[in-house]
């Protein structure tokens, strides 16, 4: 199975538009807002600060810290996806912010020749676990540091990740359909110090939260809903089983038995 995230330009439109739309979802209400509110909070800048977001899909990230920090300095929304990234502009624009929030395609996957010793900090926002060699991408944000410049790297542990209706045979195929299908690297967290020692780089900061929700599940029914229809999109999971499982976690959201947990960690490093 393959990561629908590595290829979302080669996905079919309504898939294109069912991922953007839950990357802005998530990210603009409820625990995981609150999330990067927090490493939000740990970052230093001043008006001549240049930050570089690597896989920042729609910019949600970028719009959200340019508002609660109320940043005025240089913020690089980078993605190998054009759609989404084309997306992100027009919401920028809309939204005034297009003076502090710039778009790039970038792939952060290969070589880097440009850009290098150029921000303050590079940020990757849930990018680890979708790449096929997270070292690579984690030397070249390296490479496109300024001296003393930083790292912050926030994923989650999704071999944890558990969204629970309560029929166990269901939740087991849809839960590993979702990793197989949307995560290349489920337990890459608990890599990212070996890799980051081998890098030479030096652990400022760390910090975990739990999310997680029982009996309700706004943000886990977002996200079961949203992955397993890109899963069925590219042909890795039936889409009668998708049903039956969403109609599973409806019941269970409506008796109050629902489960669901992923834990996030967040990890700042410095050159």
């Amino acid at each position: 199975m393959s990561d629908v995230f590595l290829n979302i330009d080669e996905q079919p439109k309504e898939s294109v538009s069912i991922i953007s739309e839950r990357l802005e979802n998530r990210s603009l209400k409820g625990q995981f807002y609150d999330f990067t509110k927090e490493y939000f909070a740990l970052m230093d800048f001043d008006e001549n600060s240049k930050i570089l977001e690597l896989g920042g899909g729609t910019g949600v990230i970028g719009r959200n810290f340019i508002e609660y920090r109320n940043f005025k300095g240089k913020y690089v929304v980078s993605d190998l996806s054009k759609e989404l990234l084309n997306f992100g502009e027009k919401k920028a624009k809309e939204l005034e912010l297009d003076n502090y929030l710039h778009f790039k395609q970038i792939d952060a996957m290969s070589k880097i020749t440009h850009d290098k010793g150029s921000y303050d900090t590079v940020i990757m926002h849930t990018l680890v676990s979708h790449v096929p060699n997270p070292a690579v991408v984690i030397e070249n944000a390296k490479k496109l540091l300024k001296r003393n410049g930083k790292i912050i790297i926030f994923d989650a542990d999704y071999e944890t990740l558990l969204m629970a209706s309560g029929n166990k045979e269901l939740d087991k195929i849809v839960n590993t359909a979702i990793k197989e299908g949307c995560v290349a690297q489920p337990k890459v967290m608990r890599l990212i110090p070996k890799i980051a020692n081998s890098l030479k780089l030096k652990l400022i900061k760390y910090k975990s939260n739990l999310l997680f929700e029982a009996g309700s599940a706004e943000f886990f029914y977002g996200m079961g809903k949203t992955l397993s229809n890109a899963v069925v999109k590219s042909n890795q999971l039936d889409k009668k089983i998708a049903d039956e499982w969403l109609k599973e976690i409806e019941k269970a959201m409506s008796e109050s038995t629902f489960f669901g947990m992923c834990p996030y960690i967040t990890y700042i490093y410095e050159i």
